[in-house]
């Protein structure tokens, strides 16, 4: 029997659905700021039954982690945020694999069934880029001539105006040994293609 579930599941590629098993990550990642983002749809082979995407979609989401370092992404209302890593130069990457049942296997009429395998990837730049603050006390020590004010005023804080601009990417492959043929729309079914693709725009600033 084929499983509908999955299209609810997909939606959006948002982390932490579907019984993804994300890890946690360490609570002492810094807090960069609470962003509103705007998803725009740019293209979905895998047809809207299946991969119900909206054309234009807002939503909130938390950066923590200073561009270089170890970061986390969460969605609202995901339960666990999606760890992930940056460069020096402010780009962020986060990705997530799952893989789901959409065809149980029939062993009567020898029909394999139908499993896929689904990657989510977020990859955005942030502007300015998230730098660390520098520690007044240690600039001083250093023989820095500035005082503890300027130090202090070193690096980015949550008052900063940042922009976000990436994309996120859904892509369903089916796995070795399946027959994902039923479930598409020339068998009645609400796939368009199976392999296929979601593309979306993402574009955010801070929370006001």
């Amino acid at each position: 029997m084929i499983r509908l579930a999955f299209a609810a599941c997909v939606a959006l590629g948002i982390f932490g659905v579907c019984g993804c098993a994300l890890v946690d990550p360490p609570a002492e990642i810094p807090k960069i700021d609470d962003f509103r983002v705007t998803l725009s749809l740019l293209s979905n082979s895998c047809g809207y039954g299946a991969l119900p995407i909206q054309a234009t979609s807002q939503t909130d989401a938390v950066l923590r982690g200073y561009a270089g370092d170890s970061a986390s992404w969460k969605w609202a209302g995901q339960g666990t945020a999606a760890s992930g890593s940056s460069t020096s130069d402010g780009h962020y990457v986060f990705s997530q694999s799952s893989t789901t049942e959409l065809a149980a296997a029939d062993p009567t009429t020898a029909y394999p069934g139908c499993t896929v395998t689904q990657r989510t990837e977020v990859s955005f730049t942030i502007a300015p880029i998230p730098a660390q603050p520098v520690d007044a006390g240690t600039a001083l020590d250093a023989g820095d001539p500035s005082d503890a004010s300027v130090a202090a005023d070193s690096g980015t804080d949550a008052g900063t105006a940042y922009v976000l601009a990436g994309q996120m990417r859904i892509d369903v492959t089916p796995n070795a040994g399946s027959n994902c043929a039923p479930l598409l729309g020339a068998n009645g079914g609400t796939w368009q293609a199976i392999p296929c693709q979601g593309i979306v725009q993402l574009a955010g600033v801070p929370v006001p």
